[in-house]
């Protein structure tokens, strides 16, 4: 921790020393937050909760997908989860089962329209679910499966909407 330290020296306190600015440095709540925090995590139970819990939703939000029929999917490791909607006419040519359509193509996953990004995060947010990213998100161990219920009517919802307004297709 030395090299954090003003020697005195002009040449060290200049070009040896590592500065380190932060806005929580030196404060005692904050680093005891995270003491409490490390040893919370320790032993790797809030983590497997937050991965079981974004497998309980993936797996969720994908039946109702399966359900509508929707030409789209859910992935995602560990605690993540994306949405993808194909909205390529061309492709859904020939395209007959949800199995068919996963892809790696980056520009295809990134690139859905952004009318449909926009409303799909304003109807999650119209039923309460507020995922703060383009169409996916991040479990924490703080999510239940009551949470994940919850969610998963407000997709159902957001889903049905969205077939209305044909920004997204059926196969």
């Amino acid at each position: 921790m030395k090299v954090f330290d003003f020697t005195g020296e002009p040449r060290h306190d200049r070009f040896g020393r590592v500065g380190h600015q932060g806005t929580f440095n030196a404060s005692p709540a904050s680093a005891a937050a995270g003491i409490v925090t490390l040893r919370r995590l320790a032993n790797g139970e809030p983590i497997q909760q937050a991965d079981r819990m974004a497998e309980l939703l993936r797996r969720s939000w994908d039946e109702v997908l399966q359900r509508h029929n929707v030409a789209g999917y859910i992935y995602g490791l560990a605690s993540t989860f994306h949405v993808y909607f194909e909205t390529d006419r061309q492709r859904l040519v020939g395209i007959s089962r949800r199995n068919d359509l996963p892809t790696r193509d980056a520009n295809r996953l990134k690139g859905m329209p952004g009318a449909l990004i926009a409303q799909y995060t304003r109807l999650l947010r119209h039923h309460g679910v507020d995922i703060m990213s383009s169409t996916g998100g991040v479990l924490s161990a703080s999510h239940t499966e009551q949470d994940i219920a919850q969610a998963t009517t407000a997709f159902e919802a957001t889903v049905g909407a969205l077939l209305e307004e044909k920004l997204i297709y059926t196969l």
